[in-house]
Order: structure tokens, then sequence, then C-alpha cells
């Protein structure tokens, strides 16, 4: 009788490397100094999800979300910032949760029915935080306050925060 492979989950896992690269050539295409922050964060992510290792997933998710501050800072467009912050914390909540789920159930388990469904609900939260964001950039007349960047770093935090509350499960199994 074999052990259970405790390793990350493919699905979550495939989402957050995914993730992490749309975010890193979103960011780039606003503003290339990001890619110094997003290209390490990838690479980063990916060891991290591939590794079953949370540090390097936190650090990976970590950078995407500098290299989004950066692009913000450089003057990229908001929506790009936007787009690049939010599929930076979909990375990380990927990678943790395929990481987290490998633990608790096993890689072989049925679990890509909860795993979408968590990933689903992250992308709704990201998207209405998104959404919220931007739309306080479009009520200040496109100013770029110092505020609205600590703002970003706070909800960006907050949205992190509430994703860890969300329950990983395993579909009932």
């Amino acid at each position: 009788m074999t052990g259970v492979d405790r390793s990350p989950t493919r699905t979550s896992g495939q989402v957050a490397v995914l993730a992490g690269v749309a975010a890193a050539v979103a960011l780039a295409t606003g503003s290339l100094p990001s890619l110094a922050l997003g290209g390490p964060g990838v690479a980063a992510l990916a060891i991290g999800v591939r590794r079953g290792e949370r540090s390097f997933v936190s650090i990976g998710g970590f950078g995407l979300f500098l290299a989004a501050l950066l692009a913000g800072v450089a003057g990229a467009p908001v929506p790009t910032t936007l787009v690049g912050a939010a599929l930076a914390v979909l990375a990380w909540d990927a990678g943790t949760g395929a990481i987290e789920l490998g633990d608790q159930v096993g890689r072989s388990a049925a679990t890509r029915g909860a795993e979408l469904a968590h990933l689903s609900g992250t992308v709704t939260v990201a998207a209405v935080a998104g959404g919220l964001a931007y739309g306080t950039y479009a009520a200040t007349a496109g100013e770029r306050p110092v505020t609205a960047l600590v703002l970003l770093t706070f909800g960006a935090v907050a949205l992190a925060s509430g994703l860890r509350l969300m329950p990983v499960s395993d579909g009932g199994r």
C-alpha cells in the first residue's frame, strides 16, 4: 500500500502559474520596469506550486503585487495596473489553495469542482474590488494621489485576508 501524494492540486496550480504569467505580461505592457519584479515573482510562484512550498508562493505573489505597484507609480494605465494586481492576488490565492488542498486530501482526489468554485469566488471578489477601485479613480477625475496608492495596497491586503477566510473544501468527498 502506498501513501497519499500530498503534492499541490493540478487545477489550482495551473491557474496560479497562468495568472502569474498573465499578471507579469499585463504589467509589462504598461511599464516595462515592472517586469524586473514580475518575472522573478512568476518564477518563485511556479517553484512554490511545483514543490508545494507556501513561502515561495507568497514571495511570488508579493513580487507580482509589487510589480503592480511599480507599474502604477511608473504611470501605467490604471486599468492595466488593476488587472495586474487582481491577477497577482488570483495567482497567490490559487497557489496557496493548491498547496492546502493537496495537503488536506491529496493530489489525486476529485477536487476540480471545489477548486473551480473557489477560483470563481476569487475572480468575483477581485473583479468587484477592481471595479470599486476603478470607480474611485474615475470619481477623482483621474488624479493619482499618493493616498490612492496607499488605498490600493490596503485594499489588496484586505482582499487577501478575506480570501484566506474562504474555506477550501474537497467538495464533500
